[in-house]
C-alpha cells in the first residue's frame, strides 16, 4: 500500500484550531468581538473522518463484522477483520485522558455554581455520569467543560466507524458519491428546518 502524506491536512487542522482559539479569546474579552470561529467546526469533522478513512481504510479490505466490538483480527475463514478493540484503545489513548482531566478539574467550579450551563445538584450529577461515558453532548446541556463537546461529539463517529468501514469499502465510487450527495441534501434540509423553527420560536 502506498503511504499517503497527510501532513498538509494536519497543518490545515492546526491553522483552524488557532483561528478558533483566537475567536474565543476575542469573544470572551471586553471587546466581545466574534471572528466566526464556529464555522470551522464542520471542517474539523470532515477532516477527521477523511483522515480516519485514509489511514484505516487504505490498509486492506476487511471482512464484515457482525458487531462493533470485534476483538479478532481474522474471521472464521482467515480473512482480515478490522480490530475494533485495538481501534478503540488508540482513540482512548489519544483523547480521553485530557478530556476526563479537564472536565473533572472544573467540577468544583460547577458545584459552586460558576457554570453558565450546568446547575449544581441533579443536573451536575447527570453531567458527571454522562462525561464518564463521553456522551454529554448527545443529550443536551450537560457539559462540565464546554469546549470538550467536540470530543464527546466525535466519539459518536468513533463508535460507528468499525461497523461502517468494512461496508463502505465494498461500495463503488459511484455509490459513495450518491450517498454523499444524499446525506448533504438531508442535513441541509433538516438543518434549515431547525433554523427556521428556532428562529420562529425566538
Amino acid at each position: 500500500t502506498t503511504k499517503i502524506n497527510a501532513g498538509a491536512l494536519n497543518g490545515l487542522r492546526g491553522i483552524l484550531a488557532v483561528h478558533i482559539v483566537v475567536h474565543h479569546s476575542f469573544q470572551f474579552s471586553t471587546l466581545q468581538l466574534t471572528l466566526l470561529g464556529s464555522i470551522q467546526m464542520p471542517v474539523f469533522f470532515l477532516l477527521s473522518g477523511f483522515l480516519l478513512g485514509l489511514n484505516e481504510g487504505s490498509k486492506k479490505i476487511y471482512s464484515r463484522s457482525k458487531c462493533c466490538n470485534c476483538t479478532k483480527s481474522v474471521d472464521e475463514e482467515g480473512n482480515d477483520r478490522f480490530n475494533a478493540s485495538d481501534f478503540y484503545r488508540r482513540r482512548i489513548a489519544r483523547t480521553l485522558p485530557v478530556y476526563w482531566l479537564t472536565n473533572f478539574m472544573v467540577e468544583p467550579l460547577v458545584s459552586a455554581g460558576y457554570s453558565g450551563l450546568v446547575q449544581p445538584g441533579i443536573m451536575n450529577y447527570i453531567s458527571i455520569v454522562l462525561t464518564l461515558f463521553m456522551v454529554p453532548s448527545w443529550f443536551g446541556p450537560f457539559m462540565l467543560n464546554l469546549p470538550s463537546w467536540f470530543v464527546s461529539t466525535i466519539w459518536f463517529f468513533y463508535w460507528l466507524f468499525p461497523c461502517l468501514l468494512p461496508k463502505l469499502q465494498r461500495c463503488s465510487a459511484q455509490q459513495k458519491r450518491v450517498w454523499i450527495v444524499a446525506h448533504f441534501i438531508l442535513q441541509f434540509v433538516f438543518g434549515t428546518a431547525l433554523f427556521i423553527g428556532f428562529s420562529s420560536v425566538s
